[in-house]
């Protein structure tokens, strides 16, 4: 089990508490790997556990656009809003590359300012990691066991924030307070229906006698909304995108236990249930004064044993109960399926269900957009030149491809790949995932050349019992198995692809055919020769960010039998960290067996942040084919 801590990719490090970690995590017969990473501007799996939190959470224009990384490189480097639309990165990526990382730091913290509709350092399109949006991304997402959910009153954390940092006091909370916090939150959501919405939520949420004075009542509608906009209606929308896609293994949860050890005193009567009050329970995270002041009773360990159970038996069997108490979701929005953990733990019909109404069915329409929009924010250095009559690769930006309509051998055109493009390593094509397969299916729908072509040899050729790539350690394949390939014929060692559907077929590399070419850029290094994004390293894998953090102490690295891994970084913004952690799951894949671990039972879960960038794995072209 990989665990990727909280924190917006601002602030946090990935330490639980070791003792309670091994009692209620690892002593259930599983290894745990905890990953630290860069925060900030220096910013493969089987299964995953997405805690209160989705890529919507962490998504920039999920309630409304940001500009973040536009008002950070404004501040350091003098960047106008012109020049940001033009999508020529060069300068900035110079100007970061040049600039001490403590005065980087410094700009992002003075450009931070108050962001009310982000609580985190928002990931974007980068052409990249993110070819697109969450929802444009989900069709061709893997099915894997998915648990997600959240906890009943996650916004209460931020109205606490806000309280703490303000004279604010319960009788604040009246009607025009209320709507005063929720239009200072979301108007950039809601915009011109602003209005509008707070009265039709108004009308859902609060009973009809309600006075513009009950002071806990708005308190909690203030709550509820926040809860829902962030967490509870983008799990939802996550929910369905999973059902669309036929995963019949989608188990939701929400965590509804008040524990005296969380008790908030700020308003007598109030027992909400926190962002991020389940990782107590999780890890027994439990603090020595919990412990001596009795805070804690007999239903705070059951709790905590349910989590443990549940949470080990999923990573170990892909459900989280063995009698099949905890059903997966089989309809989204009106009636979805989940499991209540609380005083009386359960299964439960209808997650969330007002939430799911209003955020994704009737808000989308009062508002006229359905977000994130597919506003990209590409580049960063990553456009590369491609010659003419090729195309960059979306989902891999650093190659670049194109089809030839001279009929060949296959092992012709192999030598007419790598002897006529001298600058590059150039291969036939590639391909790595589902993403990029489909994204080759469209090139050759669109392309005339392609149009007049039968059926183009691609880089795939057999080697001993298996096949093996040209010019890559893929094990992807996508074989026409309907009309029977790849057959057993000895001297069919060579693939092509049909244009018509995608699927492959393997045939004697003697037969002549047309042939897609790609050439292969080193990663960071363009054709234009722009300097690469700045990625700055630390001793002992500490986090660097907006908050500074210490990593595990290596005499913690074994505690037990616990495992744990520290140090693997994530990197730039806008999503370079996300790319790092693609490397660290590779390498827990690589290594995990010399730690007793299975790498073909790896479960990735995370809390807030952390489920964003669980969440963002799963739609990630990057990350196929290595979970």
């Amino acid at each position: 089990m990989v665990w990727i801590h909280g924190g917006g990719f601002l602030r946090g490090n990935g330490q639980p508490s070791i003792p309670g970690s091994i009692r209620n995590i690892v002593n259930r017969g599983v290894v745990l790997v905890l990953i630290q990473y860069r925060l900030g501007v220096l910013g493969l799996f089987q299964q995953a556990i997405m805690e209160s939190g989705t890529a919507h959470l962490c998504f920039e224009d999920s309630l409304g656009a940001t500009y973040q990384n536009f008002r950070y490189v404004s501040r350091a480097c003098g960047f106008t809003f012109d020049m940001w639309n033009s999508g020529n990165y060069s300068m900035i990526t110079e100007c970061l590359m040049n600039m001490d990382p403590d005065h980087l730091i410094g700009y992002m913290m003075a450009a931070d300012g108050n962001v009310p509709n982000a609580l985190c350092y928002n990931m974007v399109q980068d052409n990249n990691f993110f070819p697109g949006t969450p929802r444009s991304l989900a069709k061709n997402r893997k099915n894997i066991p998915t648990i997600i959910g959240t906890n009943k009153d996650e916004w209460g954390t931020f109205e606490l924030i806000y309280i703490m940092n303000s004279p604010t006091k319960l009788t604040n909370y009246t009607r025009a307070f209320s709507e005063f916090r929720l239009t200072q939150v979301f108007a950039n959501f809601l915009g011109d229906q602003t209005q509008d919405a707070l009265r039709l939520l108004e009308s859902l949420y609060l009973e009809s006698n309600i006075t513009d004075s009950d002071n806990l009542a708005w308190l909690n509608f203030v709550v509820d909304i926040g809860t829902t906009f962030f967490w509870t209606g983008p799990v939802g929308r996550d929910v369905q995108l999973n059902l669309q896609n036929n995963n019949p293994d989608v188990y939701v949860y929400e965590f509804t236990y008040y524990s005296g050890a969380d008790s908030h005193k700020t308003f007598p009567g109030w027992k909400p249930v926190t962002h991020g009050a389940e990782t107590s329970f999780i890890f027994m995270g439990w603090s020595e004064e919990d412990l001596e002041n009795h805070s804690l009773n007999i239903s705070d360990v059951n709790i905590a044993n349910l989590f443990g159970e549940a949470w080990t038996n999923f990573a170990k069997t892909g459900k989280p109960t063995s009698d099949g108490s905890w059903k997966p979701a089989t309809s989204a929005i009106n009636n979805t399926a989940y499991y209540e953990i609380g005083w009386n733990s359960g299964a439960r019909p209808a997650y969330r269900n007002l939430d799911q109404i209003q955020y994704n069915e009737i808000l989308p329409t009062l508002i006229g957009v359905e977000t994130p929009r597919l506003k990209p924010d590409y580049n960063n250095g990553s456009l590369l030149g491609c010659p003419l009559t090729f195309v960059q690769g979306k989902v891999n930006p650093h190659h670049c491809y194109s089809i030839f309509n001279t009929s060949m051998t296959k092992p012709d055109a192999n030598y007419y790949c790598a002897q006529f493009f001298t600058s590059s390593r150039t291969t036939l094509k590639n391909i790595d995932n589902a993403f990029e397969n489909s994204e080759l299916l469209n090139y050759l729908g669109s392309n005339a050349l392609a149009k007049t072509c039968n059926k183009p040899y691609i880089g795939l050729n057999k080697h001993g019992a298996g096949w093996r790539w040209d010019n890559s350690n893929g094990n992807y394949t996508n074989w026409d198995t309907n009309a029977g390939y790849p057959t057993s014929d000895p001297n069919a060692a060579c693939v092509v692809i049909n244009p018509s559907n995608g699927k492959w077929q393997n045939q004697n590399c003697n037969i002549s055919e047309c042939f897609i070419c790609e050439m292969v850029f080193k990663p960071g290094v363009s054709q234009n020769t722009q300097p690469a994004p700045v990625t700055v390293t630390t001793s002992r894998g500490k986090v660097i960010g907006y908050h500074f953090d210490q990593g595990n102490d290596t005499k913690q690295l074994f505690y037990g039998q616990a495992d744990i891994f520290e140090g693997i970084p994530y990197a730039q913004p806008p999503v370079g960290s996300l790319r790092f952690s693609v490397e660290a799951l590779k390498f827990v894949q690589e290594e995990i067996s010399n730690f007793g671990g299975d790498p073909t039972r790896v479960t990735i879960f995370g809390e807030s942040a952390g489920a964003a960038s669980v969440n963002a794995h799963t739609f990630s072209p990057l990350s196929q084919g290595i979970y």
